[in-house]
């Protein structure tokens, strides 16, 4: 089951559906009421909506000219224009926003700035960070988790039989104890253990055995990973909707902060991308903690609609 999809995954999902039924063989004055009802709720469905039909007018272009030469009869023809250009846009939507796709083979989404706690079948807990998608591949032989992108930490209920694994890219994770995360953030793969041993492999070679503090990054375009030792109050302060730095450079603040927002932050003095920032940040008012943080540091914040977008 699908769940908490982001607002901008719903939105790109309810315009793909609509440019899809405008584009049917019917439709009816209810269809035609419900959509003007719909567009008419935000900028976000009406700039959506012309993406995809913009999307969508490209791919009917491209099926009637690889149709042409076929000459088939007219109804047969629409229909397989009509589901061509289904499959290409679905092609399409994986390709503009690959989030979506990663959405479309999950089990269970968060939200940007939203954290959720499952409690599987085989008595684990999992806690799922901001913008993650996993899905469960449990058996009588084996427990894996797939991590599509995000963060989870899971902590493990004891089965010899039955490792716990989280794959992450080309990467796995093995549980040989109780209590660790994996985090995914564009190509990077992030362990980090709580409690125990956790086991790291890239295919299946062994690169990492971590302990209690232990931080492993691998990064997909980098063979070397490296690790660190963490401050765990600080690794998972999330759990607690808390933000927790100390003296982190400034850029790699508002790198984590775009992971919990919608929309991106930008940092246009560079020159101030190494200043030390430390804090406790509440992740439900961080307009208000970047406004604290742009103070502190002498920076400015530019402000649209209320919404911090820039430091400068």
């Amino acid at each position: 089951m699908k769940t908490n999809m982001t607002d901008q995954q719903k939105i790109d999902q309810e315009a793909a559906a609509w440019v899809a039924k405008l584009n049917g063989d019917t439709v009816s004055g209810e269809d035609r009421q419900q959509f003007n009802a719909w567009v008419a709720q935000s900028s976000a469905h009406r700039q959506a909506f012309f993406a995809m039909r913009q999307h969508w007018q490209h791919l009917k272009q491209a099926a009637q000219h690889s149709a042409e030469p076929l000459a088939q009869p007219a109804k047969t023809y629409k229909h397989w224009m009509m589901a061509a250009a289904s499959v290409l846009l679905a092609v399409v939507l994986s390709l503009f926003y690959p989030k979506l796709q990663d959405a479309l083979l999950a089990d269970v989404v968060t939200a940007v700035g939203g954290h959720q706690t499952l409690h599987l079948e085989d008595g684990s807990t999992l806690h799922l960070n901001t913008d993650t998608s996993v899905a469960f591949d449990f058996s009588p032989q084996q427990r894996t988790i797939r991590l599509l992108h995000g963060e989870a930490e899971v902590i493990v209920a004891h089965d010899p039989s039955r490792p716990l694994v989280i794959v992450s890219g080309h990467h796995e994770s093995r549980a040989l104890g109780t209590d660790f995360s994996v985090a995914r953030v564009d190509e990077t793969c992030t362990v980090t253990v709580f409690e125990s041993t956790v086991q790291v492999s890239e295919h299946n070679n062994v690169i990492g055995l971590l302990k209690p503090g232990d931080q492993l990054q691998i990064s997909d375009g980098n063979s070397q990973p490296l690790k660190t030792t963490v401050n765990l109050k600080e690794a998972n302060a999330w759990r607690d909707g808390k933000l927790v730095f100390t003296a982190r450079p400034l850029q790699s603040v508002i790198a984590e902060i775009n992971r919990y927002r919608s929309g991106h932050l930008f940092l246009l003095n560079n020159s101030a991308a190494n200043r030390p920032v430390s804090g406790v940040f509440e992740i439900s008012q961080l307009d208000e903690s970047l406004v604290v943080i742009a103070d502190i540091l002498g920076l400015k914040p530019v402000q649209v609609n209320g919404y911090v977008v820039a430091l400068y």
